[in-house]
């Protein structure tokens, strides 16, 4: 079996135990929420806690730490603590390191733990060596979740659209996936997107899907921009893979990529002199507010003098193509690595 496919089984396997627990309410004394899919981890997350504590009206049964805890004694207090006026306690732990190192006392503390609490770890980076992870492994549940496999997602998508009495062809749904991509995430996105284009009627067709390309196409570029200035190769290089199965040809990719780098360039120079948001979306013809605001998000993180740079390799790039003949997928990959 390969890297993926393993991973995949791994994922579908861990979802399974994570929905019959939530089903049934019967839960581990410690999950470990560890893997790539980020709306996987944030959706389990939120239904375990919504489940766990789904008789307590005070609001005093969980305790959420979102890094490393001063005192890991503090915590350990709490969840020895009986549960007030509810059937559980909750602790949930995210992002503390605890399963790279340092973890040894919670390992130590977790076959003590009542049965009243439960714990969830959220970790992005973890140690399968560790003695806290062993413990979980022992104690608990790990549950690593990634992109799970091609016949999960497709029942996922067919499900969401079910609720919302929606009909879909095979050969439709296949176009949307193939158009997402790997992240689920994204698909949620697209999916409120045709369910609020088709909201009138119960089939959604290619011809909404086409609809909706040109705007992901619209916010894949901008996500491309963000990671050319962010220099981030492997994301700039998934976007541009994105575009490509949405059949957007190169000399759009180049247009969009450079009207993108020359509309943040402009926006920087108005704000430099001082000029409002609103005065800034008139002249430039923005038309929705959260356009504006995406930009200067993105501004805040950037150097002007790297935006002038990538406006003027855009430019350098047109000229390649139209007067040296340069093949236009070689010239827009350059582009790409060079702004990098």
């Amino acid at each position: 079996m390969s890297k993926k496919n393993d991973k995949q089984s791994q994922t579908d396997a861990a979802m399974q135990r994570l929905n019959k627990d939530i089903r049934e309410g019967t839960f581990a004394r410690v999950y470990l929420l560890c893997g790539e899919e980020d709306y996987l981890l944030r959706f389990f997350k939120r239904r375990l806690r919504e489940t766990i504590l789904k008789d307590d009206t005070t609001h005093m049964n969980i305790l959420c730490c979102e890094e490393k805890p001063s005192d890991l004694r503090e915590i350990i207090e709490f969840a020895d603590t009986m549960p007030f006026f509810a059937e559980r306690r909750l602790v949930i732990l995210e992002d503390t390191g605890y399963l790279k190192s340092g973890g040894e006392v919670l390992a130590a503390y977790l076959p003590e733990m009542p049965e009243s609490t439960v714990m969830i770890l959220a970790e992005k980076e973890v140690d399968k060596r560790s003695k806290l992870y062993k413990a979980i492994e022992k104690e608990g549940a790990v549950c690593e979740l990634n992109m799970p496999s091609p016949e999960y997602v497709r029942k996922w998508v067919l499900s969401k659209l079910k609720k919302e009495k929606k009909e879909i062809s095979e050969l439709t749904l296949a176009r949307f996936l193939q158009i997402c991509g790997q992240d689920m995430q994204n698909m949620e996105s697209e999916l409120e997107k045709l369910l609020a284009y088709t909201a009138d009627r119960t089939a959604i067709t290619q011809e909404d899907l086409a609809q909706i390309c040109e705007a992901a196409a619209e916010d894949r570029i901008f996500d491309m921009v963000d990671a050319i200035l962010r220099r981030d190769p492997e994301k700039c290089m998934e976007y541009y893979a994105q575009l490509k199965i949405l059949q957007i040809s190169e000399r759009r990719i180049l247009y969009l990529l450079t009207d993108r780098v020359e509309s943040l360039v402009l926006i920087a120079d108005l704000k430099s002199r001082g000029v409002s948001d609103d005065e800034i979306m008139e002249k430039l013809a923005i038309r929705h507010r959260f356009i504006l605001d995406r930009q200067l998000k993105l501004l805040r993180n950037v150097a002007v003098g790297d935006l002038i740079a990538a406006r003027g390799r855009c430019l350098e790039t047109y000229t390649r193509i139209q007067v040296e003949n340069m093949d236009e997928t070689v010239a827009v990959e350059m582009l790409m690595m060079q702004c990098i």
